[in-house]
């Protein structure tokens, strides 16, 4: 019997042939676990299957070796349920949860066996205490993992130019060149190079890569990136969005806008699953600003760069994918095991980790985790990352020594926030001006903006505009650090950067429409978490400045632009 699990392009078989125990037993339970694990259960993923699966197996070796084994699901009684609990086969306490579940899927336990099995499901687990690392622990990390970055990115770059200058007839015959650039052109469109019927690489094969260092690892190198490598790339991901490991591993290539619809500016969209989360919210998408070195656009570009070719020839192969992180192993595993490397594992990102001998700041080795970056990450420099925001305070703050250490200034900040709340809570001026102004108006202006002359004008003609105003200074974000602003344009209207003239009030009266369809159509907390706060400056500017019968005015002067900045806003397809 064998059960197939898809997960994307990871498609494997957990085999039951080699399992014991009674035959109808055991078709019972395999049964059960394939619905588990098929597209309507709850197991989707090929790793999960095929560890829970091992699972099964060992639950199936102890009935078989029982002095009287059940021959059915139900004849398991209470005491041979008693008996596997007290055997010590199954040393995780996870399994036991998960043999339950496959039991019960049967619709065949006996009422006694499943209440006996429920009350050792009750009991509560420790909960897993996953510190985050500290700041310059973190960053030190981030840095590593960019570095490996650039110098994957730079090597494949390399491969792929000699392979190009090969397929142009620009080396010599019989020159070294010319034979790398022979495997290269080989490795490319097969994913391969020449084998023996046993699998070897053909002898001149073995002494072309002989006179390159590193040898056929190091060919295979100059096109993909290797295990390690995946791990490495998983990491700088995680680092740049707290992305948890399943999410980068499950990730397709993002969808790429050269020009967001204001200015030169690259921007990837990520797609993210969350499998645990209920059906309607499973999916969600991340739009990455690539505003070079440091920022997490650049990031995800190289590594969509890095893992460009491999796509490339699992596409000429006839295996299209179009999942992100794709490698290429050095290893052959045998001919059922596919040489290329989709998604990535704890084990990618532990394998990486062991190459690295990283020191902590604060003394002893610095390990890299998954969960520990994610946690970081979340726990300091951003908000909820696929989850609520009562778990991301209940889960990623009240769990961070950081944090709990800084809560007393925090909530002395809070206080006095409070204090100036209202003060504060409009930050964006607006300047009424006519849509041509004269030099007196121009001047006028300048007085009352506190701006230099030429910057009036460049206000005026539009070259300061963002997609929901303008801005005085992009260069100096109160939200982001050193560098151009990449901060959602919501917060724009919380900018002390922040501008409005009467041209761009059309565009905002279109906005706080559309907040306002929008407030009666999602979650309270969805709402009170993502839109209210932008809400609410958005109304305060447009009362504070206009009447019922002006705004009724301005919308009459909506343009087409106008609404697709602003629905591009809304998607948050513009946020970084």
């Amino acid at each position: 019997m064998t059960v197939v699990a898809e997960d994307g392009e990871k498609l494997g078989k957990v085999d039951f042939h080699t399992a014991l125990g009674p035959q109808e037993l055991r078709q019972e339970a395999v049964t059960a676990f394939a619905r588990l694990c098929s597209s309507t259960g709850t197991w989707v993923r090929y790793a999960t299957c095929e560890k829970y699966g091992n699972y099964l197996k060992r639950f199936l070796s102890f009935l078989s070796g029982l002095a009287v084994p059940p021959a059915r699901v139900a004849e398991i009684t209470p005491g041979i349920w008693s008996q596997w609990l007290l055997s010590g086969t199954m040393k995780e306490a996870e399994g036991h949860s998960v043999i339950r579940r496959i039991l019960a899927k049967t619709d065949a336990l006996p009422p006694d066996t499943r209440a006996a099995a429920e009350v050792r499901s009750r009991q509560r687990k420790a909960s897993k205490q996953v510190e985050a690392y500290t700041l310059p622990e973190f960053k030190l990390i981030r840095s590593t993992a960019r570095r490996t970055a650039d110098r994957i990115e730079r090597r494949i770059a390399a491969g792929l130019t000699l392979l190009a200058r090969y397929r142009a007839g620009e080396f010599a015959a019989g020159s070294d060149e010319s034979n790398v650039g022979e495997l290269l052109d080989q490795l490319a469109l097969t994913g391969d190079l020449d084998r023996d019927d046993d699998g070897t690489l053909t002898k001149p094969v073995q002494r072309a890569c002989l006179k390159i260092p590193g040898g056929y690892a190091s060919i295979l190198k100059m096109l993909f990136p290797c295990g390690l490598e995946i791990g490495a790339l998983a990491a700088l991901l995680a680092c740049e969005e707290g992305w948890n490991l399943s999410v980068v591993d499950l990730m397709d290539v993002p969808d790429f806008r050269p020009d967001g619809g204001i200015g030169d500016v690259a921007i990837h969209r990520a797609a993210t699953l969350k499998h645990r989360r209920p059906p309607g919210r499973k999916h969600a998408s991340n739009s990455l600003v690539d505003l070079g070195d440091g920022s997490a656009g650049h990031a995800l570009r190289q590594v969509v760069t890095i893992t460009a070719e491999a796509r490339a020839c699992m596409q000429r192969l006839g295996t299209p994918t179009s999942r992100l992180l794709v490698g290429h192993r050095a290893q052959r595993l045998g001919p059922d095991r596919s040489a290329w490397l989709i998604g990535a594992s704890k084990s990618s990102i532990d394998g990486w980790n062991a190459t690295l001998a990283l020191e902590s700041p604060h003394g002893g080795r610095l390990d890299v985790a998954a969960a520990r970056l994610r946690r970081t990450h979340q726990a300091l420099f951003s908000g909820p990352r696929q989850n609520t925001q009562r778990t991301h305070e209940d889960v990623y703050l009240l769990r961070n020594a950081t944090v709990r250490a800084e809560s007393a200034d925090v909530i002395a900040a809070g206080l006095q926030g409070a204090v100036d709340h209202a003060a504060t809570m409009v930050k964006m001026r607006l300047l009424k001006a006519s849509p041509t102004p004269d030099p007196e108006e121009l001047t006028e202006l300048s007085e009352q903006a506190g701006m230099p002359l030429e910057r009036v004008r460049e206000l005026v003609k539009g070259d300061l505009d963002t997609a929901t105003g303008a801005c005085l200074d992009f260069e100096h974000s109160p939200f982001t650090p050193a560098g151009p602003c990449s901060a959602s344009f919501l917060l724009c209207f919380g900018c002390d950067n922040g501008l409005a003239t009467s041209r761009h009030l059309p565009r905002i009266i279109y906005l706080h429409d559309a907040l306002s369809a929008l407030r009666t159509a999602v979650d309270p907390q969805i709402w009170s978490t993502d839109w209210a706060g932008h809400y609410s400056r958005i109304s305060d500017l447009l009362t504070s400045n206009t009447t019922d019968s002006e705004r009724a005015a301005l919308r009459g002067r909506l343009t087409d632009r106008d609404r697709a900045l602003i629905d591009q806003v809304l998607d948050r397809r513009l946020d970084a």
